[in-house]
């Protein structure tokens, strides 16, 4: 008789409650029935789950043993009897009720999880996992978390750069410039007519990829400001990036998400309410284009497409309420292309160039006017 488990499981509950520690008494038997090999009772497991459940007043899982829940734990996520959809009903409830009464501990360990991401310390698949899972979070602070994880990802597991050492005399042999009168033993700081070269005024664009290749781009402020050195070290305009052929396990997380477009949405929706925006001015989340920056920088073109799609939808959101955040996550994001195709290749960079513009159009008509300083 369903009513008679029902009073049985109320006064079960008020026994474990008002006697400390006494839940130790049922833990073994619960954890022993999940985990059997052999044939059990459907009824038992349910009988098990819904102690598990409690009520308002009791909630096992969650009870402050360490020595129960790794008892517990484990054997409710490994259990084989959940074939019947009201079985892993009742698991889905217990893991969302565990969630919802220890948000404040996984907001704590989260934090600590991220001062471990550094290059000292391997991280495992499931770390990474659970960064990308509290993404899409309900916790505001566990999405924040969650950005900053993945903003670390895409930094340690970002390719190398390739990096070439010429002479002075070769660089200005190959832009068509005489070499400099003063090397190493002569300053002279500010503009001149021998560094006008690595400013804007005087950039030729390329017209093929081997020019774009040799092009000497200098993006330390200090290089022929005063003087210039004898031998230069410079990136080269070419820079390995993730393929299907060779990602690595820890990466292919990240691009196994990201390629879905009803996550990319997902995120985008939840970056949109991520902050509170004032009535006179939009707040940049410097973290949130640092993701995406290194989004771009570590899967190139990969990702562009649930990207654009998302910009489209962001830049033309009638809501009003949700205009500001639009435009700002609108604005992150193509931050995050522009500086995330460094050392892009010539064509994919003249593809982004080519969208951009697409943006700026599109932005021009719908965008609010804080949207432009972003």
């Amino acid at each position: 008789n369903s009513q008679v488990r029902c009073t049985a499981q109320t006064e079960l509950f008020n026994v474990l409650k008002y006697y400390r520690f006494s839940f130790q008494v049922i833990v073994d038997r619960i954890v022993e029935l999940f985990n059997t090999q052999d044939e059990v009772d459907h009824d038992q497991i349910k009988g098990c789950l819904y102690i598990l459940l409690g009520d308002d007043s009791f909630f096992l899982p969650t009870k402050y043993s360490w020595t129960m829940k790794e008892k517990l734990w484990p054997s409710i996520a490994r259990m084989a009897h959940a074939n019947k959809i009201s079985t892993q009903n009742l698991i889905d409830d217990i893991h969302e009720k565990i969630c919802e009464e220890t948000w404040g501990q996984q907001k704590i360990t989260i934090s600590l999880l991220c001062l471990l991401l550094q290059k000292f310390v391997p991280l495992s698949s499931s770390c990474i996992e659970t960064f990308v899972d509290f993404l899409v979070h309900d916790n505001i602070e566990l999405r924040r978390y969650a950005t900053i994880g993945i903003r670390a990802f895409c930094r340690l597991q970002k390719p190398p750069r390739l990096y070439v050492e010429k002479s002075l005399e070769e660089i200005f042999h190959n832009i068509g410039k005489p070499l400099p009168a003063m090397m190493n033993d002569e300053y002279c700081p500010g503009d001149r007519d021998d560094n006008l070269w690595v400013t804007i005024d005087d950039y030729k664009p390329p017209e093929t990829q081997i020019e774009w290749e040799q092009t000497c781009f200098l993006d330390k402020s200090f290089h022929g400001y005063y003087t210039w050195p004898k031998m230069i070290k410079y990136a080269v305009n070419k820079r390995e990036r993730y393929t299907l052929n060779n990602i690595p396990e820890n990466v292919t997380i990240l691009y196994d998400r990201f390629i879905d477009k009803n996550f990319v949405e997902r995120v985008a929706q939840f970056m949109i309410l991520g902050e509170d925006e004032d009535d006179s001015e939009i707040n940049f989340n410097k973290t949130q284009f640092v993701m995406f920056k290194g989004l771009f920088r570590n899967f190139g073109l990969a990702f562009l497409e649930n990207f654009m799609e998302q910009l489209y939808m962001l830049i033309h959101e009638e809501t009003k309420e949700k205009q500001a955040g639009s435009h700002r996550v609108a604005a992150e994001i193509v931050a995050g292309m522009i500086c995330g195709s460094k050392y892009w290749t010539l064509e994919m960079v003249s593809q982004i160039c080519s969208l951009y513009v697409i943006i700026e159009f599109e932005s021009s008509k719908k965008a609010s006017i804080r949207f432009f300083p972003n």
